[in-house]
């Protein structure tokens, strides 16, 4: 069997193949491998749980709580962000507000005990 390059199989990789050995040729990927160890140690900071820090206990002069998220390059999953948002209010008993970042735009997310707003 003849060594072929299969590119359209493998966006990005090529892989070499006989009957005997399996070669596999990263194409102009030098620097990806990079992204994944970062976003490993990333994930293993603080466990793989985000940062969010109270940024203020009387937001508004209203007794509300507004808490930061520190993005250090990973987005909260909006699912649970809204869940933690929700046990907050619970235990905080007045609305809640989250500050982030999704997609690359800084976003706040509010709880008032009924429903979810996002600005």
């Amino acid at each position: 069997m003849s060594k072929e390059l299969f590119l359209a199989d493998f966006p990005g990789l090529g892989v070499m193949a006989d009957k005997y050995d399996l070669d596999v040729v990263v194409l102009g990927l030098e620097k990806k491998w990079e992204r994944v160890r970062n976003q490993v140690v990333a994930n293993m900071t603080n466990f793989g749980f985000p940062y969010i820090e109270v940024a203020d206990g009387d937001y508004d002069d209203n007794r509300e709580l507004y808490l930061k998220h520190k993005h250090e390059g990973v987005d909260l999953d909006v699912k649970y962000a809204r869940k933690t948002v929700e046990y907050v209010h619970k235990l905080w008993g007045r609305q809640v507000h989250l500050e982030t970042v999704l997609d690359g735009e800084p976003i706040v997310m509010h709880y008032d005990g009924k429903e979810h707003t996002e600005d």
